[in-house]
Parts: C-alpha cells; sequence; structure tokens
C-alpha cells in the first residue's frame, strides 16, 4: 500500500508498517488500542519509509479548512469518496449501537437517526 492511516495503534501498528510497499507512508492520528511501539528508524530504511503523525484538535488556517470542506464535498458529489454505512438505528438504539461500536461487531458508519 502506498499510504495507511492508523486510528487503532497498538494492536494495528506492526501490520500497518508491513503493509506498504516502497516510499510509502503511515499516518497515526489516534491509539484506540492504546499507544503503538516507538518507531525503530532502522525498521524504515529498508523500504524508505515515512510515519507522522496527524491530530484533528491541531488549529489549521480557515482558509485551508475551507479548501478541505470543498474538496470533500465534491469528491463525495462526484462519487470518487463514497462513505459505507453499516448501521443506521433510532436515537432510541443508541445504546444497543454503542455496545455494537465497543465489541467491533460494525463495519463502516454508524449513524443515529434522531426524530
Amino acid at each position: 500500500m502506498e499510504a495507511v492511516l492508523d486510528s487503532v495503534g497498538a494492536s494495528t501498528w506492526a501490520s500497518s508498517l508491513e503493509s506498504l510497499a516502497a516510499f510509502g507512508h503511515l499516518v497515526a492520528y489516534g491509539s484506540a488500542s492504546g499507544p503503538p511501539a516507538a518507531v525503530e528508524v532502522e525498521t524504515l530504511y529498508a523500504k524508505s519509509l515515512k510515519v507522522s503523525a496527524y491530530w484533528l484538535r491541531t488549529p489549521h488556517p480557515a482558509a485551508l479548512q475551507r479548501r478541505a470542506r470543498e474538496a470533500l464535498g465534491s469528491a463525495l458529489a462526484g462519487g470518487q469518496l463514497r462513505v459505507k454505512l453499516g448501521l443506521v438505528v433510532g436515537l432510541e438504539e443508541a445504546a444497543q449501537a454503542h455496545q455494537r461500536l465497543e465489541s467491533r461487531a460494525t463495519v463502516g458508519k454508524v449513524v443515529l437517526r434522531v426524530p
């Protein structure tokens, strides 16, 4: 793979790195299973890999945010980007939906319908 976006952390870190092709890029943006192991630079050399981190709470310039929203909207409208809805339930089923998320029994986005 050219790039891997990893929000899981400890339990997926090694396989995320392993799946990268030469000159691939691993971007960490969360650690749901705990923080990943420290990066051993020596392990990156064989395939010239890059590792970086991204945090949504880092302040972004307003113009950059606007361009990103526009690009995302265009990609969604044009069909280049599709969102997989895995579970759509009413607000009264929020507790069950949360249990399914916690047990990793969902694939795709979980959406709560609000009356």
